[in-house]
């Protein structure tokens, strides 16, 4: 996989840049973005953008980069270090971003994803019996006290009502949709009745346009408190321009009213008198509740379940695997270019769990005998991985594969496919107990974990070894903590310890 600066000459056919722009010291960090809507390069750029503010790198050093990927061309950003960077001094960075958002748009609808919900809710029940194993499994070495037991109770009594809560909104709009219809139609009559209609339609336009320009210099001023704002100029001077507009579009409103002696009054009592019914208001006010959710439910919580689905039969199964191969051929690309000497990956909430994955599988691959002499090289390349707003524990816990206890060969083949920095089972498999095996050797490895407390996805990991677990105190709400990472300096201040 080679590397070129943009509107330089064009790399080796083979994808091999030439000699003249590698770099001493240089290597690779492969980033993962989380679960949502994510645009290409939106993610890269706040990494890029905390990291290179962490290194204090000047203005115009920053480099855009193309590279071949097999035959893909492949976006990387060059931050070089004006001093040693991190454990190895690395004095370059190559930040690439791998995007799985496009890979799950389209993949999962919203009854899909309510029944996913509701299925996951019931998990601490549905696996009660498997869940004796977990306090040793989490590196305690101990079995389930009474503390643990009431914890379960505690745990699927809140799951259940927290899915309970967002089904709600939908069971009610589905009842009550003769009430809805009723409401609607009785709108549609008052609407029909409006006369001039041609001047309530141009009012309607106006106050449309108004709306529009409120929630765009709501934007604005948002932006102009930003650190970095490239086109302050520009934006103040849309700013000021945006309330000169208003002003003249609500002139343009009263001067309509007026006109037409437009009675805008009565339209809203007329409108109140509907919706203000109890059995009306009840369901408008759940079915908005309900079409608010399901957007949110499809982009983030339809995302978790197209990915942690592990069951092979489940038509998930299959977005899950190229999410993975994806992410995993990437990987193995920039550890067999031979212009890194090292190769990173950093991975934000669901990413982490992606991020850890494609690790694992490129570790399982390593072990193929045939070719363990090159894989095992690649493997052994891999610096580091960060995970940050991590729900590894939390994708455990609800979606590992269960194994009976009658199956002891199968525990231990599972074990094994996923055995990558887990903590060991500490069960007894008797007579059938596997010999000893050793995973490909990577004596450079650091992992580190960062989580806040107020992050309720993320969380400090027990189910792993981790090498080090740093929490930050953000003081937002659950979804702001979340993020509150890609805006933290002292969180990049970690990241360049750790590489």
């Amino acid at each position: 996989m080679g590397s070129a600066l943009v509107g330089s000459p064009p790399a080796h056919p083979s994808g091999a840049a030439p000699d003249a722009r590698r770099v001493p010291g240089t290597a690779a960090v492969l980033l993962i973005h989380g679960i949502g809507e994510q645009r290409p390069y939106e993610t890269i750029d706040s990494f890029v953008q905390g990291l290179a503010q962490d290194l204090n790198i000047a203005p115009s050093r920053l480099e855009h980069r193309l590279s071949l990927c097999g035959d893909r061309v492949t976006t990387s950003i060059r931050i070089p270090g004006d001093k040693p960077i991190g454990r190895f001094g690395t004095r370059t960075l190559d930040v690439y971003e791998f995007h799985w958002a496009g890979l799950v748009e389209g993949k999962i609808r919203l009854h899909q994803v309510l029944w996913w919900l509701m299925r996951t809710a019931l998990t601490p029940l549905r696996l009660w019996s498997y869940q004796a194993t977990l306090p040793a499994e989490a590196g305690t070495g101990q079995g389930p006290s009474l503390r643990f037991l009431l914890g379960e109770v505690w745990r699927s009594a809140g799951l259940l009502l927290l899915a309970l809560i967002i089904v709600l909104p939908f069971a009610a709009a589905i009842l009550g949709w003769r009430t809805l219809i009723d409401a609607l139609s009785g709108l549609w009559s008052l609407v029909h009745s409006l006369r001039p209609p041609g001047a309530w339609g141009v009012l309607a336009v106006v106050l449309a346009m108004i709306g529009s320009i409120v929630l765009g210099y709501g934007r604005l001023t948002r932006w102009l408190r930003s650190p970095v704002v490239p086109d302050r100029v520009a934006i103040e001077r849309w700013k000021w321009s945006s309330v000169v507009t208003l002003l003249a579009l609500g002139t343009v409103a009263i001067l309509i009213q007026r006109m037409f002696r437009l009675d805008l009054v009565g339209l809203l009592e007329g409108i109140w008198e509907i919706v203000r019914l109890p059995p009306v208001a009840l369901v408008l006010i759940l079915g908005v509740v309900a079409w608010m959710l399901a957007g949110v439910l499809v982009r983030y919580v339809g995302d978790i379940a197209l990915y942690t689905t592990a069951d092979e039969n489940s038509s998930f199964f299959r977005t899950r695997t190229r999410i993975l191969e994806s992410a995993t051929k990437m990987l193995q690309s920039l550890c067999g270019d031979p212009g890194y000497e090292g190769v990173y990956l950093a991975g934000h909430s669901l990413g982490s769990v992606i991020a850890y994955d494609s690790i694992n599988r490129a570790v399982c691959e390593a072990r193929v005998v045939p070719e363990r002499g090159e894989a095992v090289s690649a493997v052994a390349r891999i610096r580091g991985l960060l995970t940050f707003g991590s729900p590894l524990d939390t994708v455990y816990y609800f979606f590992r594969t269960v194994v009976k206890p009658g199956e002891p060969v199968r525990a231990q083949i599972l074990s094994s496919l996923h055995a990558f920095r887990k903590q060991p089972s500490g069960r007894d498999y008797g007579p059938f107990q596997f010999a000893h095996y050793e995973l490909p050797t990577m004596d450079e490895f650091v992992w580190l974990n960062v989580f806040s407390p107020r992050d309720q996805v993320s969380r400090r990991l027990a189910f792993y070894k981790v090498d080090r677990q740093e929490s930050r105190p953000y003081g937002f709400g659950p979804v702001g903590a979340h993020l509150a990472y890609w805006t933290d300096p002292e969180f990049y201040r970690l990241v360049s310890e750790w590489l």
